[in-house]
């Protein structure tokens, strides 16, 4: 899963590298392989974000969640009923 991940990742990121570097080629005209090549790059990015996009979220949000919790926690900033008492001495 991780080796997927990792490959579908090195895959988008040498689109977007070349997609870069090709933007402003000398264009042949109607069958020109560079601009075919730049729209199979650019399906690529957007096939790989729609399939990465949604397990990234599902991941994310438990962990960001589970994150935030422990850092008020640890900050003191979580109110409870039982950290609001007050001890009353006379």
């Amino acid at each position: 899963m991780i080796v997927l991940g990792l490959i579908a990742l090195v895959s988008m990121l040498f689109s977007v590298r070349l997609s870069c570097a090709e933007k402003h080629h000398n264009c042949h005209g109607e069958d020109c392989p560079i601009c075919a090549c730049l729209h199979h790059c650019r399906e690529s990015i957007r096939d790989l974000s729609d399939a990465i996009v949604p397990p990234v979220i599902v991941l994310f949000v438990p962990v960001a969640a589970q994150g935030i919790k422990a850092l008020f926690l640890c900050a003191g900033i979580c109110y409870t009923p039982v950290g609001l008492k007050v001890r009353l001495n006379d």
